[in-house]
């Protein structure tokens, strides 16, 4: 954001007040609009790309009271009020906001292709399948090429023009502002400066959110004024926000919203875009290319069927929740505006959130409308949200006294907006605090946000409803080759055929029970087993009426167990149990032959030598210390080839381990959870003392993420790849050497590193690599035979 002085000249103030009464009168003389065929509407986004120092008519007298009128007529009157205050702002020598130019370059064919999808849209009262387009995108005199399609499920965003709402991708692997993927439009469509307050907040309490950024936009060389930019959901969001890239998905689809606004007599128990039995992953495509995530795509779909709360990383979503009740509005809880990303650490979903709207006070009228989806529903039912509720409402009270902050910032890019009393929040958030239990307890698990629940009644559908039901079943295909059939409608269903690839498979009649009366899902048995993506069709009658459907994503069968969800110390005789969050593994020399998974904090006593089998491993929900003799350390290490290592993860005390060798290391993986390191810390922080760590064949042999650490005499040698991997974390490296390393032997991401009295040898890529954003200090240190010394990743 740069900042200029400007002075407007008188005749320009003139003009100023003068367009600005000109467009009162449009909205107000009804004949002047009918004889000149004039949009006032699109006289109004011609008027707001002026860039006149506000966001939006009604930012003009909206000061946060929550009780704004968003109608034509009060737009025209916070106008007519705020023109005093425009003039001065554009004719005083004020500091106003230069913001970063974009422009978009649109050739005439595409355009007219974009304008008869916003004609479509007017005319059907929504916008579906819009046309994705080739781009031209140019800032700061790089040129980007790019796919751009129409966007928005509010008229607002696509029925007046200029200022069109676009979903935009740059191509070829480059992002523009830091972002792959972005959505354009009017600030006031993400009702600024709520949502950027709202999410702003979110990213302060440790939860993901998108980010919003402001642009000065002309398209084809013409003036949209300053324009939203939101960024979507991407691997670039997720590693600015400190997480691995993997697997986002949404819950439910655009189906329901088509078939609302068609219906002619919409059947409420209609399940279509039932968020239980609907998903849909994110950049599907590329991401089903590693097999990993199709099993995580299938572990999420059965367990949200199973409705199995252990998914859900309970502090994550209890934070979204508590936010959005002290806001005072659940619009950003609700499925549509909900992605949820699979932490690949924690096998957990954690929520990102978009689109909040104006707060609004707590009252009973609220209250009886703040229903949410069913999975907030069952976390709020676990014993972890009542356990970590204090702590999770101090976060969240922390972070809400930023609000003035962020507002400001918003503040300072439109100064003639009106300031936002923020009383509603601090009154709300005081009502939560002298009452949780019941804000935060009792009162959310009576309501339940629409489609997750099914109904115990219902009046079947008439024969009009039954003309306009798109599909009639849900269906699923398994690797085993099985066929999950899910009835939509609450009466049977009768299938005609199934066809594999065209061709017609042979079944017996078959009729879908109503899902009132069996709710399971009717099973077909095929010969065709494997990834058989898209190749089944279901063609199904009801009333009369045809309906045919394609199955989406093959879903595994096996392999997809969560090997978090166990804790098996007990199924060993050389582990004793200390309290219920506390084990040791006796001295002596053991032989592991099944994976160790301790729900508590481990010590592994002096005099331990473990020799483990190839799928043999130990994970330590806690923290670990194993501490050996100087001259008697600690042996960890293969029967024969390897073993899968060592994880831990969320631990609350401070792991050590010293004079300890480990050896004979591979990743581990297993079932569900797949890591890169032989060794893993996550979110546990450690100190290494005299560690010896050879023979490594995993792509990382320590992986330290979002942690602490100290390594101090570390020896780390005969690796396939990398020697030190820091993802996001803070620690040092001294006296410590990484030797024949196939990869980088140190290599940072977004961390804060102090290495000191280290040397690398023979390295066949780069000593020390790092990028995103890390910060290294290196000192007297040497680095023999290697590919590169020191190189940074961010270019």
């Amino acid at each position: 954001m740069l900042v200029k002085q400007r002075k407007i000249s008188a005749s320009s103030v003139i003009w100023i007040s003068l367009l600005v009464l000109i467009i009162a009168l449009l909205i107000s003389n009804k004949s002047i609009r009918q004889q000149s065929n004039i949009s006032v509407g699109d006289y109004m986004q011609k008027f707001m790309s002026l860039n006149l120092g506000f966001s939006s008519p009604i930012n003009l007298t909206d000061a946060g009271y929550g009780d704004t009128d968003y109608s034509r007529s009060s737009e025209l009157k916070s106008l007519i009020l705020s023109i005093p205050k425009i003039v001065k702002y554009n004719f005083d020598n004020y500091n106003s906001v230069e913001f970063e130019r974009l422009d978009i370059a649109i050739n005439f064919s595409n355009y007219q292709k974009i304008n008869s999808d916003r004609k479509r849209a007017i005319n059907d009262g929504l916008l579906s399948n819009p046309t994705k387009v080739n781009v031209k995108l140019s800032n700061k005199g790089i040129e980007y090429k790019a796919k751009l399609r129409l966007k928005g499920d509010n008229s607002s965003h696509w029925y007046n023009t200029p200022r069109l709402s676009f979903r935009i991708k740059v191509k070829n692997g480059k992002t523009l502002f830091g972002f792959s993927e972005f959505s354009i439009q009017k600030p006031q469509e993400r009702s600024l400066p709520y949502d950027y307050t709202f999410q702003s907040i979110v990213r302060d309490a440790g939860n993901l959110s998108s980010e919003h950024k402001f642009v000065h936009l002309y398209v084809n060389g013409n003036d949209w004024g300053i324009m939203n930019i939101e960024e979507q959901v991407s691997k670039e969001l997720l590693e600015k926000q400190r997480r691995k890239n993997s697997v986002i998905m949404r819950f439910s689809d655009e189906k329901i919203w088509l078939y609302s606004q068609t219906s002619k007599n919409f059947h409420k128990n209609y399940r279509l875009s039932n968020p239980i039995l609907y998903s849909r992953l994110y950049n599907k495509n590329e991401s089903l290319k590693d097999f990993q995530n199709r099993k995580i795509y299938s572990y999420i779909s059965n367990s949200r069927m199973n409705k199995t709360p252990d998914i859900y990383d309970i502090n994550s979503f209890s934070k979204a929740y508590m936010l959005a009740l002290i806001w005072g509005k659940n619009h950003v809880l609700r499925d549509n505006n909900t992605r949820y990303y699979f932490n690949p650490y924690t096998l957990k979903l954690e929520p990102i959130t978009t689109d909040q709207t104006v707060w609004s006070r707590i009252n009973k009228h609220l209250l009886k409308d703040f229903q949410s989806p069913i999975q907030y529903i069952d976390v709020i039912g676990t014993k972890t949200y009542i356990d970590n509720l204090s702590k999770n409402l101090q976060k969240i009270k922390n972070s809400v006294s930023n609000i003035g902050k962020h507002l400001s910032y918003t503040q300072s890019l439109f100064p003639v907006d009106k300031k936002k009393n923020t009383q509603i929040v601090r009154d709300n958030m005081k009502k939560i605090l002298d009452n949780k239990e019941y804000y935060l307890t009792t009162f959310p698990k009576k309501l339940i946000y629409g489609g997750a629940s099914e109904a115990k009644e219902s009046t079947l559908p008439t024969k009009q409803q039954a003309s306009e039901f798109p599909e009639h079943l849900h269906i699923r295909h398994y690797t085993d080759g099985t066929l999950e059939l899910y009835n939509l409608i609450s009466d049977n269903v009768t299938v005609k055929d199934i066809l594999f690839n065209g061709k017609p498979i042979t079944i017996k009649k078959t009729i879908v029970p109503s899902y009132l009366l069996n709710p399971k899902p009717t099973i077909i048995k095929t010969s065709y087993k494997g990834i058989q993506d898209g190749m089944f069709t279901v063609n199904t009658q009801y009333q009369g009426f045809d309906r045919t459907i394609t199955n989406d994503i093959t879903l595994v069968s096996d392999g997809i167990d969560n090997p978090l969800f166990l804790n098996t110390a007990h199924e060993f005789n050389f582990i004793n149990k200390l309290d219920e969050k506390a084990y040791e593994i006796k001295a002596g020399n053991w032989i592991v032959g099944k994976p160790i998974i301790v729900n508590g904090d481990l010590h592994i006593l002096p005099g331990v030598n473990l020799q483990f089998s190839k799928d043999a491993y130990i994970i330590v929900k806690g923290s670990l210390t194993a501490i050996g003799g100087e001259a008697n350390p600690i042996i960890l290490k293969a029967i024969s080839d390897s073993w899968k290592g060592i994880y831990v993860l969320n631990a609350d005390k401070k792991s050590h381990l010293k004079n300890v060798n480990i050896s004979n290391l591979s990743a581990l993986e297993d079932e569900l959870l797949k890591l890169t390191g032989g060794i893993t810390f996550y979110k546990s922080d450690v100190n290494f003392e005299n560690v010896k760590i050879d023979d490594v064949k995993a792509e990382d042999a320590l992986n330290i993420v979002e942690s602490k650490f100290s390594l101090s005499s570390v020896y780390i040698n005969n690796t396939v790849s990398d020697g030190l991997d820091s993802d996001f974390s803070k620690g040092n490296v001294s006296n410590s050497q990484f030797s024949n390393i196939g990869g980088d032997a140190l290599d940072f991401s977004g961390s804060n590193i102090s290495i000191e009295t280290t040397e690398t040898n023979n390295i066949k890529d780069k000593a020390v690599s790092a990028g995103e954003k890390s910060t290294l200090t290196i000192k007297n240190s040497t680095f023999n035979n290697i590919g590169v010394g020191v190189a940074s990743k961010d270019g």
